[in-house]
This record gives structure tokens, sequence and C-alpha cells, in this order.
């Protein structure tokens, strides 16, 4: 089990994650818990840093419309020592407005019961 405290005022929830890429580079990242996204979502720039390579892409849903997106799985991405393997994982990049190195979504929690605990500010990840 892992525990995750955040400010529950925040406009975002901030977790860090760490991702190892194809390329056995390791990337400790801050990415926003999205419960809305479909998978995990990471800037090209880091895909790139990753080894990123993808012959597959899929349509998605963003706020400026539907975009079509690379996608690929991640061998490893872990938040707290909890760990999940061959996460589905888009290439989109965030406005920099956004704060974020990306979206921490569906496809990596799902492998996990999650608990939110907005009164007391904390995640519970098992």
């Amino acid at each position: 089990m892992v525990l995750l405290h955040f400010n529950k005022d925040a406009s975002v929830i901030i977790v860090d994650v760490r991702i190892r890429g194809s390329n056995n580079v390791v990337l400790n990242l801050k990415m926003a818990l999205d419960t809305a996204a479909t998978c995990l979502s990471i800037p090209s720039v880091i895909a790139e840093k990753l080894g990123f390579e993808s012959a597959t892409t899929i349509d998605i849903v963003t706020v400026s419309g539907k975009e079509t997106v690379a996608t690929t799985f991640l061998p490893l991405v872990s938040v707290g020592g909890l760990s999940a393997i061959n996460v589905k994982t888009v290439v989109h990049d965030l406005p920099d407005s956004a704060y974020v190195d990306g979206l921490l979504g569906l496809s990596f929690l799902r492998n996990f019961n999650i608990f939110i605990n907005f009164k007391e500010q904390y995640i519970e990840l098992n």
C-alpha cells in the first residue's frame, strides 16, 4: 500500500511518477492524476528520451477536440514503489500552462485499488 498526500484546494493532484523506457532510460516525472484520461500521457520530448517507438495511433478527445496520437506500451511505470508493467501510453503535448510532465491515466491506475480521501488529503493505492 502507498499513501500519496495532496492539497485538496489545488486545482490538480500532482503525483511523482518513475518511468522506464524501452531504452532502459529512467525518468522521474510530475504527472497530474487524471481519472478521465484513458491512458497515461507523455509529451513528445519525454517520449524521445524514453526511446518511444510506435507504429500505432489512436484518436483521443481533448478540450481542443479530437486528435490522432501515437501510442505504445511503457515497460515500467512506478508510483511510490508500486509498479505496473506494459502500460499503454500516448504521446500528447500538453499546453505549457499545464505545469506537469504528463497525465497519469487509467492505463496505469486500473492496475490498483484506489481510494481518494479528500477530507484527509491523501490517496491510497494498493
